[in-house]
């Protein structure tokens, strides 16, 4: 399967993605553990379900995400993954996420966009062959104001802001405060023009499937595991 229509929408602060002029440094302890809590399949199916069990209908829209460590052969020195978020059955966004830490400790991330997710199903993409056939002359950088960031606020906690950036609603881009943790991501969403129902309480994604980060990370990086004790 060809893969065609990927548009990148940010280029952060002072570093583009693929600038061979900044080589990736060797990822530190509090970035491993972001990747490594960040690397999943998440769903809020279950809260969804126990708020029809108890109130008779639900709050929130069932979302399924899936945010994979993936390797890009056009952009052979940055970290990234791949963003896949369903809603009933239909995808409605995919992005290429490239991953780096700053001088500060924060976690900034430059997503890119598919400019068509009409024509997949959910798992349908392959992270494998699929992006083979990206190539970086296809990719073109735009609004700074999409730049995702997350700190780290405790152990094996990251907090930050993930702005919508593949829809554009009344001079922005929607926003959504995430929590990031051992088994969950909670998703406030706080703008009533996202794509998601907005609610006071945030969406609740149950981490269901964990994956291995992948060797070219770091060396080892396949067998690391952030010290959870979570249950």
């Amino acid at each position: 399967m060809k893969l065609l229509g990927l548009l990148v929408v940010l280029g952060v602060g002072s570093w583009a993605a693929g600038d061979d002029s900044e080589p990736r440094k060797e990822p530190s302890q509090r970035l491993l553990t972001f990747l490594s809590l960040f690397n999943g399949y998440f769903s809020s199916a279950k809260e969804v379900k126990a708020e029809k069990a108890e109130l008779g209908y639900p709050v929130h829209d069932v979302i399924n995400a899936t945010f994979r460590n993936v390797f890009v052969p056009a952009l052979p020195n940055e970290i990234t993954f791949y963003l896949e978020e369903e809603d009933n059955g239909v995808v409605y966004r995919m992005q290429i996420l490239v991953i780096r830490e700053d001088e500060l400790g924060i976690i900034r991330i430059a997503p890119y966009n598919f400019t068509d997710t009409t024509k997949y199903k959910p798992g349908q993409f392959d992270v494998t062959k699929d992006l083979e056939n990206v190539r970086l002359e296809e990719l073109s950088p735009t609004r700074p104001d999409c730049e995702i960031v997350f700190m780290q606020t405790d152990v094996n906690v990251f907090v930050g802001t993930f702005p919508d950036c593949t829809r554009w609603v009344d001079g922005g881009h929607p926003k959504y405060a995430f929590t990031l943790s051992c088994r969950t991501i909670t998703a406030l969403v706080y703008w009533g023009k996202s794509r998601e129902k907005d609610s006071l309480l945030p969406y609740d994604h149950r981490k269901i499937v964990s994956y291995p980060l992948l060797p070219y990370v770091a060396p080892g990086a396949e067998n690391f595991k952030p010290p959870c004790n979570c249950s």
